[in-house]
């Protein structure tokens, strides 16, 4: 199911399946369901990739499906990634569309060929349509980027407009504080302190208040294709391409439509903030300014606080590096108990754990399986009756060498011994 709007197909599905199974005979074991995802965003359909694994057992002969493009809308090339341990398995395609689909038959092959590279041009042909439908929309000016307008706005006609007006005011009101001298980090504490939730509906931190100070279109801008995560087309020069790469954009490919929607924040003062905002941020590398150093704390990222969940920061206190509650440096003790730890004692800790885990006997056991099941999908697999016609090949052809070793010329002679020597190794 691609779209949580499907919400009523998977049980469909469900008893479409269960009446093709008592009817041809199958005996069902096992669902494999991946819900509101794409049927060609595999790399997230978890329960698919798990089935793909799972034919190695034998447990199961089919795969039951309720039309062909539930089992994927990837092309034929990609399919065969995943078909052909199937195959291996000697496991087939069954759906309530199509009927039987015998990977190992000719004839089913180039069917189901035919029929998939059409499932995946559907996709294409959407993701195209979609994508025009947007850049119309953008032309437009009206709000198409996903989600909610930004803090203080509301959509209206499908166009930002001025939403509470005590919203609005506290938006105005972090522009101008920060203008005055406000840190990022002081900000959001003072927020937290007064019980005000931030766009996400959570605590404020210095990352959501730089991102409302950065974004734009609190100046009654429209900006639209900043960054592309589409996976098939983007948008160039205001038209759909599928020549693009997903992340950032160019500036030129972007579409900016000024005085769009009511301003909330002057240009003057935007221009200002992001003036300071810059500066801010070049005095970190300068002397006296205290920032972490690259590769100084190993665990950066990967600890949190067992108090509140906040992540853990790197910091050096009198030579010695510790990991405290980053909730308790940023909201304070109301926030959090002020909970640290020195580095060298944690990572004796952690070095000492997965040593444990991976010397464990059952750990060792389990590894050396997966070894060995690794090795065998990864091994060629020797048909006897293919190595049988390459030996008789390479007999006639050294019986024929040693007939001609008697009848060339004399100069000839060390060429053909090449030849035998050769024929005998490939023999070997």
């Amino acid at each position: 199911m691609s779209s949580d709007k499907q919400d009523t197909s998977p049980q469909q599905q469900r008893d479409a399946i269960i009446e093709l199974a008592n009817r041809d005979s199958y005996r069902i074991i096992r669902w494999y369901a991946d819900e509101g995802v794409s049927g060609d965003a595999t790399e997230k359909r978890y329960d698919f990739q798990r089935m793909i694994t799972d034919a190695e057992s034998g447990d199961f002969r089919a795969v039951l499906c309720w039309d062909q493009d539930r089992f994927g809308r990837f092309d034929s090339i990609e399919a065969g990634r995943w078909i052909y341990p199937l195959r291996e398995a000697g496991v087939h395609l069954t759906t309530c569309a199509q009927g039987k689909i015998d990977w190992g038959d000719f004839a089913s092959r180039i069917v189901f060929g035919v029929q998939q590279e059409a499932k995946h041009a559907y996709l294409l042909d959407l993701s195209r349509n979609a994508t025009r439908g947007l850049i119309a929309r953008a032309l437009r000016g009206e709000w198409v980027a996903g989600g909610n307008p930004p803090m203080g706005y509301v959509l209206r006609n499908h166009r930002p407009a001025l939403g509470d007006s005590a919203v609005v005011e506290l938006m105005r009101r972090i522009y101008r504080e920060y203008l005055s001298g406000g840190s990022l980090q002081g900000l959001a504490k003072q927020l937290n302190q007064e019980g005000i939730k931030s766009p996400g509906g959570g605590l404020w931190r210095r990352s959501s208040v730089q991102a409302v100070l950065k974004n734009v279109r609190y100046t009654g801008a429209f900006v639209w294709n900043v960054s592309s995560r589409a996976k098939y087309n983007g948008v160039r020069n205001g038209a759909v391409t599928a020549d693009f790469q997903r992340g950032l954009n160019d500036e030129g490919d972007w579409i900016v439509i000024e005085n769009n929607h009511p301003a909330i924040i002057e240009r003057e003062v935007f221009d200002a903030v992001q003036r300071r905002l810059t500066a801010r941020s070049s005095m970190a590398g300068q002397p006296g300014v205290s920032s972490p150093s690259p590769g100084k704390f190993g665990l950066s990222g990967l600890l949190r606080c067992g108090e509140c969940g906040s992540l853990m920061h790197g910091r050096t206190v009198s030579g010695h590096q510790y990991y405290s509650c980053g909730g308790y440096l940023e909201f304070g003790a109301s926030f959090c108990n002020r909970n640290s730890v020195r580095q060298d004692q944690l990572i004796e800790e952690v070095v000492g754990a997965i040593q444990d885990n991976f010397t464990n006997p059952e750990t060792v056991a389990r590894l050396r399986d997966e070894l060995r099941r690794q090795v065998r999908k990864s091994a060629s697999k020797v048909s006897t009756a293919s190595l049988r016609k390459k030996l008789a090949t390479v007999d006639k052809k050294l019986a024929k060498y040693s007939e001609r070793l008697v009848e060339v010329d004399l100069d000839m002679v060390s060429t053909v011994q090449e030849k035998i020597r050769e024929a005998r190794a490939e023999r070997d």
